[in-house]
């Protein structure tokens, strides 16, 4: 075993600088980990905390879940294709990407309202899809298989615009 000559201290127990470089990288990435971690727990609790308060400041929590669906299917677009027709004449009525995924939209507003819209199959009845605009978006059958899906045994009204 050798003794270092300036301090009398073992030299096995002395670590190179390189060593000590590498342990306190190791340190760091350590307690970045676990500050991850605390972030993410604080977010979850975040998350929660902020839709409590959205629902306890929601001037809409005191009204029946089913007076909001009627209310939410009242804001939706005609499921007949017929009565929207006269609209593709006028450019400035055109209907738009939030109009033809109203229940996309309400569901964005709140868990109370996503719930709520998920479960009015009234709301998933017509979809209206731009094929020009699918073309040059790689078409994904996700957002007609879920409108199928939450129409249940209603009839589903289905336009493509050429």
């Amino acid at each position: 075993m050798s003794v270092c000559p300036h301090c009398d201290h073992c030299r096995q127990n002395l670590k190179t600088g390189s060593q000590r470089h590498l342990d306190d990288i190791a340190l760091i990435r350590a307690n970045i980990d676990h500050l991850r971690g605390l972030i993410d727990t604080l977010q979850t609790s975040r998350i929660a905390l902020l839709r409590r308060l959205n629902s306890l400041r929601s001037d809409t929590r005191n009204l029946p879940v089913e007076t909001l669906s009627l209310i939410f299917q009242y804001a939706a677009p005609s499921p007949d294709i017929g009565s929207r027709s006269l609209r593709l004449y006028c450019e400035e009525s055109y209907p738009d990407e939030k109009a033809n995924h109203t229940p996309i939209v309400l569901g964005a507003v709140c868990s109370t309202w996503y719930h709520i819209a998920q479960s009015t199959p009234q709301l998933w009845t017509s979809l209206v899809i731009d094929v020009q605009r699918w073309q040059q978006i790689p078409p994904s059958t996700a957002l007609l298989q879920h409108y199928l899906s939450k129409t249940k045994h209603l009839p589903f009204s289905l336009e493509l615009n050429l």
